[in-house]
């Protein structure tokens, strides 16, 4: 039996197009089945000179090394501010091998923080008679005063009446201390009552560490309420705050109980990388996991590179940051018999890199006289000494990873509205590099 989550659950840290500063870029990931040394699916990526993703392909073979499927996604970002502007993606046409556009995103409006107020989205009419992109949706969203979302709003575009026809709303809610988001509320739009109505809702819960212990989904029935739906909880290391185990359920409204789906425990080695993962399936019998894993993962890292020396997306920094602490190379999942206590190779999952000069990355830190101040900082932070540098480019993140602002030959930047804490701000430029922490008050 194929670790058919376990499989996906690794798949999903890479995607994404976050990017981050870096020497090593994840440019290929492959998946293999195991004895027989079957390519199943193979991932490439391309990134510009600031390390932004541009392009990402997807393909699926079958089991006579053909491609099967493939998806193709092309980033394109604002030259003057470093702002996606364009996503297109492309799906794989096995009969001409080429690729067919499929569906683009066009960002036209951003904030004064860099945060998208309205994004178009396009799909591809093939109808010869017609073909070319066509207005499908748009999306519009709102923020706090923190720089937060609270609302992003889908609307369809009618083009009989040529307008908008609204189609949902997610909201945001967030704890007022921490900032961290505690509910995400999906409404649909109702025609005949002209008003959105409750469909789903994410609820989240944290320890006193601010680490995510419980992921709660939940359903909208007309009568019942709000229903049980899915939930996913993690556990941490008390001494270490490192998380031990990530468990998935889903509900049964029949039996009004929670039943497991695909349980992960976590064992580290003594550079703090996630050396094993254990998988575990739900026993019926007991109400409980099973005692033994049913899969195996083996992960082996190159630890000459950091997390701060590699090119990671946003689902590594938010959703699975514990896979990449440091440079991630190969997964071997085995599964494993209780009974006979052995192991059966099941896939191969690699990651391959290539050493990349992002801009203003080269082992040349900038002058003194490229200075960041006032630290701390409450409104405008200050950038002296960039008259001689070419196309520099400043960036601000959190230290979670997460890029926060974006800005392009500018001496100063508005963090007015960012939260109180710690960031990290990254000058770059063709003439070196220079960072540093600073605190928001």
């Amino acid at each position: 039996m194929r670790t058919t989550t376990f499989f996906i659950f690794l798949l999903l840290i890479a995607f994404g197009s976050n990017s981050q500063v870096t020497k090593q870029a994840m440019t290929r990931f492959t998946a293999t089945s195991l004895p027989d040394d079957v390519l199943e699916e193979e991932q490439l990526f391309s990134y510009d000179n600031y390390g932004n993703q541009i392009e990402s392909i997807d393909y699926a073979y079958s089991t006579t090394g053909q491609i099967d499927d493939g998806e193709k996604i092309t980033s394109v970002y604002d030259n003057n501010t470093g702002n996606l502007s364009e996503v297109i993606v492309y799906s794989y046409d096995n009969a001409t091998q080429t690729w067919t556009p499929t569906r683009k995103e066009s960002f036209t409006q951003y904030d004064s923080n860099g945060n998208p107020i309205e994004q178009l989205v396009y799909l591809y009419n093939h109808v010869s008679s017609q073909s070319g992109w066509d207005l499908y949706s748009r999306y519009t969203s709102s923020y706090n005063s923190n720089g937060l979302i609270i609302t992003k709003i889908r609307e369809h575009y009618n083009y009989t009446s040529q307008t908008w026809t609204p189609s949902s709303k997610l909201s945001y809610t967030y704890d007022n201390t921490t900032n961290l988001i505690i509910e995400m509320l999906l409404q649909t739009w109702d025609d005949t009552y002209n008003t959105y109505v409750n469909y789903e809702k994410l609820t989240y819960t944290y320890d006193n560490n601010q680490n995510l212990l419980l992921q709660l989904e939940m359903e909208y029935d007309t009568s019942a309420g709000w229903i049980n739906s899915y939930k996913v909880e993690r556990t941490y290391d008390t001494s270490s705050n490192r998380i031990v185990s990530e468990a998935f359920y889903m509900f049964y409204e029949g039996f009004n109980r929670w039943k497991g789906d695909t349980k992960l425990g976590f064992i580290y080695d003594n550079n703090d990388n996630i050396s094993t993962i254990n998988v575990y399936e739900w026993d019926d019998n007991v109400q409980d996991w099973q005692a033994n894993p049913s899969g195996i993962g083996n992960a082996t890292y190159n630890n000459a590179f950091s997390r701060d020396n590699l090119i990671i997306n946003s689902i590594y920094k938010s959703e699975m940051p514990y896979l990449f602490n440091h440079q991630l190379d190969e997964i071997l999942v085995n599964m494993y018999d209780a009974t006979t206590s052995t192991t059966t190779p099941e896939e191969r999952l690699n990651f391959y890199y290539t050493a990349m000069n992002i801009l203003g990355v080269a082992d040349n830190l900038l002058n003194d006289n490229v200075k960041i101040f006032p630290n701390p900082v409450q409104n405008i932070l200050q950038i002296e000494g960039t008259e001689n540098l070419t196309d520099y480019r400043i960036f601000v993140y959190d230290m979670q990873g997460k890029q926060i602002l974006n800005r392009v030959n500018v001496n100063r930047i508005n963090v007015q509205n960012l939260p109180k804490g710690n960031y990290i701000v990254k000058i770059l430029a063709k003439e070196g590099f220079k960072t540093m922490k600073i605190i928001k008050m």
